[in-house]
């Protein structure tokens, strides 16, 4: 932690923590925490982005993660065995950066529930490779003028995972500035006007030539559509935008729409909510919910309107060994919502073999290829 903090000495000095300078001595905790827990605006930057990075990671999942990672990259970190989340988050901070950096991405990643798809071009027959450090700062440099030029800032990061037949790019970049109130040590208001930082994800699928994006943004959406496109195929219009999900099979309200005896990770999924329009409505959204709304319909009679507009739909899926069922959503054409982001593959099999999903061009040469980047 001294080694940490020692950089900032002559600012935490200020706010009480001059026990930073007795190398003799013990670290005073307590004094730490109180300096620490009173930064103010003129706290160095890097001192900011290094304690939002180490309280992230300084959790056991986030310890376990770092572990593994020294383990499979054998570094040469030595993690003593009283270690605590935070000892080993600020150790392999001061001693491999990089490595907390892409850990946390990795969290983001799982965290992720949402995406927008769009389709590749189906005259496209490569093959998919990485894209090489090279190529991957060029798409990066675009992004990051996208982002300066629409008062988003610079500093834009990409971050490449390879994940078997995805391609994860994680996107660390600024946001618009914000105004928020805040108040002074004196009880004086004040205002904060800073940048938020966000993460967003875009997914190449090698077998399905798909790209899902998550991001709410629609203009940051068509960005990263081009710009990946540009870069990883030399066709900036390489990617559209798709109806990837139908909710066409419930209109048949019978229980074989979802049936899942041939996906063994599977015990049964079931429909709790649908909302809908009928041609004669306008506007107007009708919404049905239950715990068994197919089995519901079945008793009660009910039926669609004829030519209803189906708006979205919630499900139930009882994953087998889950102690519970998790839920899942298709909102719209081109956008689903998972309870854990590791369900999607699960379910997006389930709902392609239902009828849930239109059938994008399956890339018909996606071996999967050597990464070029030693590091990913």
């Amino acid at each position: 932690m001294r080694q940490l903090l020692s950089p900032y000495r002559d600012y935490l000095d200020g706010l009480g923590a001059g026990i930073l300078r007795r190398e003799d001595d013990g670290l005073d905790y307590g004094e730490l925490s109180r300096a620490i827990m009173n930064l103010d605006e003129k706290a160095p930057m890097e001192l900011l982005e290094a304690l939002y990075l180490i309280h992230e990671m300084s959790t056991e999942s986030g310890m376990d993660r770092l572990l593994a990672a020294i383990r499979d990259q054998q570094l040469a970190i030595d993690v003593p065995v009283t270690a605590t989340p935070m000892d080993v988050a600020v150790l392999v901070y001061l001693e491999n950066r990089e490595l907390l950096e892409r850990q946390h991405a990795m969290v983001f990643i799982q965290r992720a529930r949402s995406y927008y798809c769009f389709d590749g071009s189906e005259s496209w027959r490569g093959e998919f490779t990485l894209p090489d450090e090279e190529k991957l700062r060029a798409l990066e440099q675009q992004m990051d003028d996208w982002f300066d030029a629409h008062h988003r800032g610079r500093g834009c990061r990409v971050m490449l995972f390879d994940h078997g037949p995805r391609m994860i790019l994680v996107v660390r970049h600024g946001k618009s500035y914000r105004r928020d109130s805040a108040v002074k040590k004196d009880g004086e208001s004040a205002s904060v006007f800073y940048r938020p930082e966000c993460f967003d994800l875009v997914v190449y699928d090698r077998e399905f030539n798909e790209l899902s994006i998550r991001t709410d943004n629609v203009r940051e959406r068509a960005m990263y559509a081009t710009t990946v496109g540009l870069h990883l195929f030399g066709d900036a219009q390489f990617f559209r935008l798709r109806e990837k999900y139908t909710l066409k099979p419930l209109l048949d309200r019978n229980q074989a729409s979802l049936s899942c005896g041939d996906l063994d990770e599977l015990d049964w999924v079931r429909l709790t909510a649908v909302a809908f329009q009928s041609p004669d409505e306008g506007e107007d959204v009708e919404i049905q919910k239950g715990k068994d709304l197919i089995e519901s319909f079945a008793r009660k009679g009910f039926s669609f309107p004829h030519d209803a507009n189906l708006v979205n739909a919630s499900f139930n899926a009882k994953f087998r060994g889950a102690p519970r069922p998790r839920s899942f959503t298709i909102s719209n054409a081109n956008k689903a919502c998972f309870t854990r982001d590791g369900d999607s593959v699960v379910i997006e099999k389930w709902m392609r073999r239902r009828g849930f999903m239109n059938g994008p061009i399956r890339n018909r040469n996606h071996a999967r290829p050597e990464p070029p980047l030693a590091s990913h």
